[in-house]
């Protein structure tokens, strides 16, 4: 299944988002990019609430919105949470989640009932109404409600925005796991990238209403993600845990890096989420360091990020690695592709994203 968007979405206010999208429709794909990048406006589009503006939308062969016509949001088979959890206040919680399966039918999958209201830990609320829930409970049964309405696409706008880590923790994963299980495509959009990474099959950048980048997830450190989301994720092979230290030691070519704790399956490749911010480079002989983890690595370029920051992208046994250093830094190091260096990266700064299902992360001072 494709997803293809060409086209322009105009506001009074000047802004205007330019999208010219063709998208393999399976998986999560995450959408990154800064407040007011138009990434919002993606998925409104898709949805159908924006029926004035000049976009042509197909999904799978089929033509939703062109300039002759242009589907309405209840006869599309998409699903949606946005930020603002838009639930009817003169309706209980569980005339909220009821209200999908009162609506004409139409094509898609939904979630049991009773596997919603479980999963989210909706059964105590059921008879409250809007005005007395939390933010985080609001949002919990706006999700409930999407999975409830039949649907061939799921659309998410920072969904998880008002829960607490923990069930950020525990849904992110379960949603992969729907789309997984039932192949139902998820678009995502979120400002945790550890929380897209951990589920993201690709990402999707915006900035300044423009699609500016698109990538496999494992690509994402030759993709430029944006001011302050520049980040590499890392396969790695489990080699051993030490039992007296609680650390995993992992493979990663001939090298190690070590993980604070044990990993839940060793059978399976770990990926570690490694922002640009915290890899440091060195040159010639490393000694006398606490620093565990030195990989060793190859400069490809060298980019300028502005304010006195720049980009070092580097090759790392066959995979990219991306470091956010400060320019003179790399003035000093006389960094140049070709260039054989080696990338120090604490402990500390380590998530590991697993098998894309899991999320172990653990703080430690190497």
């Amino acid at each position: 299944m494709t997803l293809t968007v060409h086209g322009t979405v105009t506001r009074d206010t000047g802004f205007a988002a330019r999208f010219d999208l063709e998208l393999p429709l399976d998986g999560v794909t995450a959408i990154l990019g800064p407040s007011g990048a138009g990434k919002s406006t993606l998925l409104r589009a898709i949805a159908g609430f924006e029926p004035n503006s000049r976009l042509h939308i197909n999904v799978a062969g089929e033509t939703w919105q062109s300039e002759a016509s242009c589907r309405a949001p209840h006869q599309r088979s998409v699903s949606s949470v946005f930020q603002d959890s838009r639930l009817f206040g003169h309706l209980d919680v569980r005339g909220n989640l009821e209200y999908p399966l009162r609506q004409p039918p139409r094509d898609g999958f939904r979630m049991p009932f009773d596997e919603v209201v479980d999963r989210l830990e909706l059964a105590s609320l059921l008879e409250q109404r809007p005005a007395t829930l939390s933010g985080g409970q609001r949002q919990r049964v706006a999700l409930g409600r999407a999975l409830l309405a039949p649907a061939r696409l799921w659309l998410f706008d920072e969904p998880m925005s008002a829960l607490d880590t923990p069930t950020r923790a525990e849904l992110a994963p379960y949603l992969e796991q729907l789309c997984s299980e039932h192949r139902l495509p998820i678009l995502y959009v979120s400002h945790a990238l550890e929380e897209v990474l951990q589920i993201a099959d690709r990402v999707i950048v915006m900035e300044a209403g423009e699609i500016t980048a698109s990538s496999p997830i494992a690509d994402i450190g030759t993709t430029p993600l944006g001011s302050g989301l520049a980040a590499s994720v890392l396969e790695c092979t489990c080699s051993q845990y030490l039992d007296g230290y609680d650390l995993t030691e992992l493979n990663v070519g001939e090298d190690r890096i070590y993980l604070r704790g044990r990993v839940p399956d060793e059978t399976v490749p770990i990926r570690l989420l490694i922002h640009a911010r915290d890899i440091s480079i060195a040159t010639g002989r490393v000694e006398n360091l606490s620093l565990l983890n030195r990989l060793k690595a190859r400069v490809v370029r060298v980019e300028d990020d502005g304010g006195g920051v720049c980009l070092v992208y580097l090759a790392c046994h066959g995979q990219p690695l991306l470091a956010r250093i400060t320019q003179l830094s790399a003035e000093h190091l006389a960094l140049a592709p070709g260039h054989d260096v080696t990338a120090l990266i604490k402990t500390v700064a380590l998530a590991t994203l697993g098998d894309k299902r899991r999320d172990s992360t653990g703080p430690t001072d190497d």
